[in-house]
């Protein structure tokens, strides 16, 4: 419009709006694909697409962490009603107390240490993929993405820990409930 051209009395939003639009204007008169957005529209697009990309990520993550740590949870424990007769032979054989606790948690860590070191592995070997994916969308912060693995990793790790210990507190507890 005529009073962008002059500036008179407009604030610089004001200047910043009517320009934007009559870029956007022209823009639409092109021949093909052709469109206009200001710095602000971009930032608020981009925030609003990292927020959902980070919302997915972080529900899907713990969706499937949960699933996960429930179904080895819940298989340890059968298994532990399946050993109960096992453990039992063995502590009529000698087997002390501290033995049996050295044995299930040598039994468990492997069930629950061997998905944790894949998961790291993955994630290692994932992370060149992820750049270029966060490339695609302009997102090239390497630091942020390499802080943002490692917290996340040490979470799954804690988590992942936290649970090992409970479940092998659970399968001593059932082993015990016989002897």
């Amino acid at each position: 419009g005529e009073n962008i051209s002059q500036g008179e009395g407009l604030s610089e939003k004001e200047v910043i709006d009517g320009f934007s639009s009559d870029i956007e204007q022209y823009a639409s008169t092109l021949p093909g694909f052709a469109e206009y957005r200001d710095r602000r529209e971009n930032m608020e697009i981009q925030e609003s697409m990292y927020g959902g990309l980070l919302f997915i990520g972080i529900f899907f993550g713990s969706i499937f962490l949960i699933c996960l740590l429930i179904i080895m949870y819940y298989k340890q424990i059968t298994e532990g009603f399946e050993d109960q007769t096992n453990f039992e032979i063995m502590q009529k054989v000698g087997m002390g107390d501290e033995e049996i606790r050295r044995t299930i948690r040598k039994q468990i860590s492997m069930v629950f240490g061997l998905p944790l070191v894949g998961a790291l592995c993955h994630t290692v070997v994932g992370m060149r993929m992820v750049y270029m994916l966060l490339g695609a969308i302009g997102f090239f912060e390497t630091g942020l993405l390499i802080a943002c693995s490692v917290g996340g990793c040490l979470i799954f790790a804690l988590v992942y820990s936290i649970c090992y210990k409970r479940t092998s507190m659970a399968y001593y507890r059932i082993v015990r409930m016989m002897g």
